[in-house]
């Protein structure tokens, strides 16, 4: 029997465990390449997940619907639950109208006009301990005793129904109440819910009148009336035409009398502005008289064809004295305009 050599059984040795070595090394780099994949697939989901998570918050960023950040109220006009009013603008036509050279009327009569008064801050004033009973303005039945006597006379008020009520009943006699052609309050100012329950500012858009036929229907007189009035032609040239037709209440004739002008923003030249009354200001009424000074005013305003161009022109303005004159009561000085007073 032959038996190897040790040398033969070294070489069988080495082999083996160049064998053993290799498939070890083979082994770990095996190993370490599964855990380097299995890492590269963790960074990869990793990424992934980061990358749709600042997509998300980009878009919530952008769209405005993160439930951290506030949302903004609305300040749209048309928006049912917004206070803001929009601002009226007087239309072309009625600025156009308001630009023609005033005249006075060719009739030996003044024109029928429309007066709408404003209540507080105009005839009275109710703030503070007066708002159950409110303060009249000095002279105001001398005031409205006039105007009953020389136009036609309607309320428009931006207080609510209620205290309308009062505040007529505080300015006005019972023969008086009864001589209006209408009482507008608060509910006649187009407002939203929000709007109407909330101090906002509010428009007298005359046009409203001018468009209700209840108040159309009490424009003095059922017999045909001829007018004539100076127009724009066709050809660009102006020109008069005469007009049939029974009156209505317009531009020409209806004047707004309140304290605040911005009230009058869609027809700004048929408004007489008179100074706000308060209890600062009462002091100074005696003084100034301004409702006698608005008075003297209409006295030249109510022979006007068309008191729109007339006011454009010449716009009331109120001053600082006012002194009764000792002729006030003569006859010639009433024919010729002048209600008595002298302005200083």
């Amino acid at each position: 029997m032959h038996h190897p050599s040790s040398e033969q059984s070294e070489q069988t040795t080495i082999a083996s465990t160049n064998t053993v070595e290799t498939s070890g090394a083979a082994t770990n780099r095996g190993s370490s390449l599964g855990n380097e994949m299995q890492k590269k697939k963790k960074k990869k989901r990793h990424s992934k997940r980061t990358s749709k998570s600042a997509t998300n918050l980009k878009m919530k960023t952008n769209t405005g619907t993160s439930p951290r950040s506030p949302q903004p109220q609305s300040t749209n006009p048309s928006s049912p639950g917004s206070l803001i009013v929009p601002v009226p603008t007087p239309t072309s036509a009625y600025l156009e109208q308001s630009n023609l050279p005033p005249q006075r009327s060719l009739s030996h009569l003044p024109p029928p006009i429309l007066i709408v008064i404003d209540l507080n801050g105009t005839l009275l004033y109710r703030s503070g301990s007066h708002r159950t009973t409110p303060v009249p303005r000095p002279s105001v039945d001398i005031f409205l005793e006039y105007l009953f006597a020389t136009f036609h006379l309607m309320v428009w008020s931006s207080a609510r129904p209620e205290s309308v009520q009062k505040m007529c009943r505080r300015v006005f006699t019972s023969r008086q109440l009864s001589g209006l052609l209408a009482t507008w309050d608060r509910t006649k100012l187009g407002l939203t819910k929000s709007q109407y329950d909330n101090k906002v500012q509010v428009y007298k858009r005359l046009e409203k009148i001018w468009e209700d036929e209840a108040i159309q229907g009490m424009y003095p007189g059922t017999d045909i009336q001829q007018e004539t009035r100076r127009e724009k032609m066709g050809d660009g040239s102006r020109g008069e035409r005469t007009l049939k037709g029974r009156g209505r209440w317009d531009q020409s004739n209806t004047i707004l009398i309140d304290d605040s002008v911005t009230k009058a923003a869609s027809q700004p030249y048929n408004i007489i502005t008179i100074s706000q009354f308060d209890a600062q200001s009462a002091k100074k009424e005696k003084e100034t008289a301004p409702l006698m000074q608005v008075i003297r005013y209409l006295e030249e305003l109510r022979w006007q064809a068309d008191v729109s161009a007339y006011m454009r022109r010449e716009a009331f303005r109120t001053v600082e004295r006012w002194e009764e004159d000792d002729d006030d009561n003569d006859e010639g000085s009433q024919d010729s305009g002048s209600s008595g007073g002298v302005l200083l």
